[in-house]
């Protein structure tokens, strides 16, 4: 049986990627997962303080719109970004295409974690709160 093995030390920021030769899969795409997990601890400390998830609970507290809503439109601002970064030269250099393809793949997660918890323990309300934002929740 083929095996893999993913692993990240915070403290040293490495990660290291472990890979038997015939393991299905391209090995860039298990380069690219390592940096998600190392990109989604780096913000999980600073900014959830004792969950993970907190800024998105956070949010959804002041709001009243579901955290993973609050965490889809939170994707779609990284779309902006992925429009803007192929349309013109950019003059803020810190945030490159990859940087914003790795955020949004990690949103993406981040959305269906949320979503998968809500759902679970309330579909009911879900749908209501959505027909706060929109009296039709079924068209965006």
């Amino acid at each position: 049986m083929s095996k893999i093995s993913i692993n990240y030390d915070l403290e040293k920021d490495k990660i290291s990627i472990d890979m038997d030769k015939d393991f299905p899969g391209h090995s860039e795409i298990y380069k690219l997962i390592g940096k998600l997990i190392q990109t989604h601890a780096k913000k999980s400390h600073d900014y959830g303080v004792d969950d993970p998830m907190g800024n998105f609970e956070f949010s959804s507290q002041i709001t009243n719109v579901p955290a993973w809503f609050g965490a889809f439109i939170r994707m779609t601002d990284k779309w902006g970004r992925l429009k803007s970064l192929l349309r013109k030269e950019q003059l803020v250099k810190e945030e490159s295409l990859e940087d914003t393809l790795l955020d949004n793949a990690l949103y993406s997660l981040i959305v269906s974690a949320l979503y998968d918890k809500e759902s679970i323990t309330n579909t009911e309300n879900i749908i209501s709160r959505l027909s706060i934002l929109n009296p039709n929740p079924w068209v965006w």
